[in-house]
């Protein structure tokens, strides 16, 4: 359980060698194992991505506001399967990872290896993902009820991520106040 937390500015560049070794070696999360719930936290800054599932079974990623990472959620190889990505505020990934690749939302990718299946992706805010804002390119995730707009947060630049009473975003991320 990661729980009610502020992940911040984990990592930094390192010269990039190859796309599997892409210069940006820390995530704010990384899920493998069976049944990780990571909810109402604050995972922004990171240099990877905010949330990474490889091999991740079963795991809840929801409540969550995750802001200004290299990427937000990969669901990635060795089998990550039934995980669910709902409730979460995912913004602001525009930091290409050293110029290389996969600057989405959400998205799933590892190489040439199967990305898991039954993972759903469902009822998020997105928004200003460089890349875009959900890829299904590398399979294994199905998308829904997924919300694209500006969540109008207080004032992101301070990291006060509460959100403006007129956000379409009402409802989404942390469901109590911050950590």
């Amino acid at each position: 359980l990661i729980d009610h937390d502020r992940i911040h500015n984990c990592g930094g560049p390192y010269p990039y060698v190859s796309p599997l070794s892409n210069g940006y070696t820390s995530h704010g999360v990384y899920a493998e194992g069976y049944y990780t719930t990571i909810t109402n936290n604050y995972i922004y800054h990171e240099s990877g991505r905010g949330v990474q599932l490889r091999g991740s079974h079963h795991a809840v990623v929801e409540h969550n506001v995750i802001d200004d990472n290299g990427a937000g959620i990969v669901i990635g190889n060795l089998g990550s399967n039934g995980s669910e990505v709902a409730y979460n505020i995912i913004t602001n990934s525009t930091r290409s990872i050293n110029g290389c690749c996969n600057v989405f939302g959400v998205y799933s990718w590892w190489g040439s290896e199967a990305a898991g299946s039954e993972n759903t992706v469902h009822n998020n805010c997105l928004y200003g993902n460089a890349d875009g804002n959900v890829d299904t390119g590398g399979g294994g995730f199905t998308v829904s009820d997924n919300v694209i707009a500006d969540p109008r947060y207080v004032e992101p630049a301070t990291r006060d991520y509460r959100l403006q009473s007129s956000s379409p975003c009402l409802g989404y991320g942390p469901d109590t106040a911050q950590p």
